[in-house]
């Protein structure tokens, strides 16, 4: 636990002429560690970490282990605050040779006076006394404070709380550290120009480009690819492996048989695989001999390792004619034989049903300390980026392509708007959004009316990461026909429907 005093400069005896040279060019103060922590047990001594110090003179004061109870402060007036100040002391004396121990700098207690309310008290550094006459054991010159001390009256031990480290002083690393952190908290990331996206089969582009990211300029000056997103593949699949297709009524359980999972007798059936990643369900139904209409309930976790249960409504009217819907859940683990079709089931008629994932690639800028950007694809939806990482857009894959990129706001400051209509299908009160936006941000529209949040008269809506709910006192969506036209066969939704939107500010951090 030995201080380390550096100071000598070409002559072993001296660094004067080091010290005349540096005179205020480089800043006396701690630079680094040298914090004032209190003790455990709890007292009124504190301890020191270890770290450096430079004083006025060019001395370097070095604690290379952490110094336990390095002072002891008085206990407090008992009846006015007062505030201390911890601070290092050394004076350069020149060793009368070179086998000389340098002397070591101590460490000492600037006792601030009590005040009486209604004046706060001050630190010693910005008492002032007439005269100019100071008390004894006072500030002395090249003194580094390390530290306020608040004495509070009643208090019978130095706490966290107590404790105020002044600033350390910056080296030109930290200085670019601290003005980074600052453009960020200020301005988030945004792209300045550039960085648009393309896809090429299952690889997307991305083109040069310049932006802020983490405080940082990042620039890439040629194309960046990211190869070989996820395809989207098959969680239950009606062919079967002797090439015959799998007809949901071929999971029926026997007669009088209750399903063991509380869905209600009926056609439950079990994936060939679980999602690898949180996913939307994209089911898909066929009739081949028949129509049908009905619901599709789905058990298991969402992205947040949450329970959900979903009933997805589907409508066949025409015979022989596949329909598409999706879930709003995102899936990430499905319950064994949780997937019930009951509702589907037409006796004796040929339904072909079947399950696929929607693999969406979140495509981020990552900001690196060298100035250039790399890009990496994430499929977690409800990814922290960290302060370098900004989110440009998001590529939806199907078997063997990139089928959309859909760009996200690279302004720090813009706003996502999502239309949730197509989610609506007249029985969804559960909508999920792209991203989770950040607390309070979010404007929920619908069919022109804005919804107030948590409403007191449930006619509101509640949000849960990227849930949005809407309250009992909503009417359920509609997305279905109406009288007035008479949509194609193919149509899943219908049209002249509910308009559901929402508009918010994406967290980051």
């Amino acid at each position: 636990m030995a201080q380390k005093i550096t100071h000598l400069y070409k002559s072993p005896n001296s660094t004067e002429a080091l010290n005349n040279h540096i005179a205020k060019i480089v800043a006396e103060g701690a630079y680094k560690g040298l914090e004032v922590v209190p003790t455990d047990p709890d007292s009124f001594s504190v301890n020191l970490t270890e770290g450096y110090a430079l004083t006025d003179q060019g001395v370097k004061i070095e604690e290379e282990l952490p110094l336990p109870e390095v002072a002891t402060f008085s206990p407090p007036d008992p009846n006015f605050p007062r505030i201390d100040l911890l601070v290092l002391r050394h004076r350069y004396a020149k060793p009368v040779n070179s086998t000389l121990t340098p002397n070591n700098a101590t460490y000492h207690i600037i006792q601030g006076i009590p005040t009486p309310p209604p004046a706060n008290p001050l630190p010693p550094d910005q008492q002032v006394f007439a005269g100019g006459i100071t008390p004894p054991n006072w500030l002395q010159d090249g003194d580094i404070i390390l530290a306020d001390i608040h004495m509070m009256p009643g208090r019978t031990f130095i706490s966290e709380d107590m404790i105020f480290n002044r600033s350390r002083t910056m080296t030109t690393t930290e200085l670019m550290d601290m003005v980074a952190r600052a453009l960020y908290l200020a301005l988030g990331n945004f792209v300045y120009w550039g960085w648009e996206l393309t896809s090429d089969w299952l690889n997307v582009i991305v083109a040069p480009g310049e932006g802020l990211l983490c405080g940082r300029v990042n620039k890439t000056t040629s194309p960046f690819a990211i190869t070989t997103l996820r395809a989207r593949e098959y969680l239950f699949d009606p062919i079967a492996i002797n090439g015959q297709q799998r007809l949901i009524m071929d999971s029926v359980d026997a007669p009088g048989v209750e399903d063991s999972h509380n869905l209600g007798n009926g056609y439950n059936l079990t994936l060939d695989r679980q999602p690898d990643y949180p996913s939307i369900l994209r089911i898909t139904v066929r009739p081949v001999d028949c129509t049908t209409s009905g619901y599709v309930r789905i058990s298991g976790k969402n992205e947040n390792g949450e329970y959900r249960q979903e009933s997805v409504f589907i409508n066949c009217p025409v015979q022989g004619e596949a329909v598409t819907v999706e879930t709003a859940v995102r899936f990430s683990e499905v319950y064994v034989d949780h997937v019930d079709a009951q509702g589907l089931h037409r006796p004796g008629k040929h339904i072909e049903f079947t399950i696929k994932d929607k693999p969406l690639a979140y495509i981020y800028a990552v900001g690196t300390s060298a100035g250039r950007a790399v890009f990496k694809s994430v499929y977690s939806p409800t990814y922290k980026p960290l302060c370098n990482e900004l989110l440009l857009a998001i590529a939806e894959t199907d078997e063997e392509k990139v089928i959309k990129i859909e760009d996200m706001s690279t302004d720090s400051f813009g706003e996502i708007e999502e239309d949730l209509s197509p989610q609506c299908d007249g029985h969804r009160m559960v909508f999920v959004l792209k991203n989770i936006p950040l607390e309070g941000s979010e404007m929920v529209v619908i069919d022109g009316s804005v919804l107030k949040r948590n409403s007191i008269n449930n006619k509101g809506y509640t949000i849960d990461g990227a849930e949005i709910t809407l309250q009992p006192g909503i009417p359920t969506p509609e997305g279905d026909l109406t009288s007035e036209a008479v949509p194609p066969a193919t149509t899943v939704h219908g049209f002249k429907g509910t308009d559901l939107w929402v508009r918010y500010r994406r967290r980051t951090l």
